[in-house]
Order: C-alpha cells, then structure tokens, then sequence
C-alpha cells in the first residue's frame, strides 16, 4: 500500500507576551490550504525567563489532492488487485497530534479543542510559555494526523462493489507525518526597550494626537501582509491589513496609547520581524 503523504509548510510568528487563545486571521479565509508566515521565517529566539508566544496561521485542506500538494502519486493505494485513487476523498478533520523538542516550560495549544481543525477551515496553534532550559538551539518535530473518508470501487467478476470506508493517515500508513526543520534558539538577551526610537526599521511614533506605525524596512518592500499590536496583558488592541508596504510606510495606530509595553508584529509574503516597545509618555 502506497503511503498518502500529507506535506504542508509550517512557519510561524512571535510575541513576547502571552494570551489565552490566538485569533483568527481573517486575511487567509479564503485561501486554499496552507500555514502562514512561510517556512522560511521559522520560529523566532526565546529569551531565558520571559514569555514566549509563537502563533500559527492555519487553513486546512479540503481535500486529500489538496492536502498532498496536487500530487497524485501520494493520494493512490494498492489493494485487492487494484490500484485505487483517493485524491478526492474530503477531509474530516486536520490534527497536530504532538510536538517534541521544545525547550522545558514551552508547550503548544490550539484555538480549536483538542488541536482539532475540520477540514477546509480557518484555524491557528500557538507557542507559549516561559523557559530557562541552556542557551542554544532546539529543533522540533510536530507530528500530522488527517481523518478521511470516502468510496472504494472494486470489481468482483463484472459486478462493482462499493465500499465506503473510514480511515485516518496513522490507520492507513502506520505513522503520522512528521513536520521538520522548525527550531527554537534560546538565548540570554532581552528584546530593546525604546520608546519613539528606530527598532530595526520600525518606528512608533506621535504626531499630534495620533499615533503611528512607520516601517522604514527594505525586506517589506512592495510586500503585502499585515500588522498586528498587542499590549502587555496580551491582548490584540491593533490590526491592519497592507496591501503593499511601501519604501517608507505610515500606518495610523486606530486607538488610544497608553504608558506601557507593547509588541509589534509586522508579517510579510517572506519574512516576519516582532518587535517589544515601550512607551513612556
């Protein structure tokens, strides 16, 4: 029996400061199967004795041709003589069964019981907690299950049987598929503190009695993503779509500052950056 193999890209963006759930992002409602940012970001340095939080973006397949990556190869079986497709079987419910490798006092919960997601649904996962695990880099393996169900169609002589069947990917194959590549750096040294000041391209900054976002950051260039800003308690407070940054891009803060931290969050086509501020006015 072939093994269907259900690959998918996962990647992920971080905040300083926890909160009870992650949110739905609605800027990947209706897209197609996928995890947002890209795997090329990975996940960002957790710093000794501070909250970590790492959020996943998720949009399950709706099918197991989707789920494979269009490869049809991946989504076909041998049995009873015959070879049987199944790309088209609907998936049931898309699981993150486990993750290994992460650094002691960080752990992974879901927006949905159980990590859990029905499939062809919007969803998100999360990173979260405080370490003081060594100084170094921490690989991770997060184990995949997908529930399925179809039809099989197999001949006895002339006559078609149909055969409805129920299966999941450890059922069919003996083993989840295994997401590798992710890791989490432990490190010593704190975000910066700033207030009003350039942090690596991003500035908050008054004019008046607005506040505003500026990314002065040639990585964003011509980008579309989006901007998130959550206060210390870890609650989102500022969120904005962008449909293309620009050399020097200015967003208006659509809500009152406070003296206090907060955390910035800017994700692009490729790359994420998260940033700690406070503001002291």
């Amino acid at each position: 029996m072939k093994k269907l193999i259900i690959t998918f890209t996962i990647s992920t963006l971080c905040y300083l400061n926890t909160f009870s759930q992650c949110t739905l992002n609605s800027l990947y409602q209706d897209s197609s199967f996928g995890i947002w940012p890209t795997v090329n970001v990975n996940l960002p340095t957790a710093v000794q004795g501070q909250s970590y939080l790492s959020v996943i973006d998720i949009k399950t397949p709706t099918t197991l041709i989707e789920a494979s990556g269009g490869d049809s190869a991946l989504t076909s079986f041998d049995t009873l003589g015959q070879t049987f497709y199944v790309g088209d079987w609907v998936v049931d419910d898309f699981e993150l069964v486990s993750v290994t490798g992460l650094p002691n006092g960080i752990t992974l919960d879901c927006y949905d019981p159980n990590c859990i997601i029905l499939g062809n649904t919007l969803s998100c996962a999360y990173f979260s907690g405080i370490t003081n695990d060594p100084l170094g880099t921490y690989p991770i393996d997060i184990a995949v299950n997908v529930n399925t169900h179809g039809d099989i169609v197999y001949y006895l002589g002339p006559i078609p049987i149909t055969v409805p069947v129920t299966t999941d990917l450890y059922s069919a194959t003996g083993s989840y598929q295994y997401i590798t590549g992710y890791e989490i750096e432990v490190s010593n040294t704190a975000s910066e503190n700033l207030t009003s000041k350039i942090n690596n391209g991003v500035l908050i900054s008054s004019i008046g009695s607005r506040n505003y976002l500026i990314v002065n950051d040639s990585k964003f260039l011509n980008s579309s993503g989006y901007i998130e800003l959550y206060d210390i308690s870890g609650k989102l407070i500022f969120s904005k779509n962008i449909n293309s940054f620009s050399e020097k891009s200015m967003i208006e803060i659509e809500c009152q500052l406070k003296k206090g931290a907060y955390f910035v969050n800017l994700v692009s086509e490729n790359i994420q950056l998260s940033k700690k501020f406070i503001i002291s006015r």
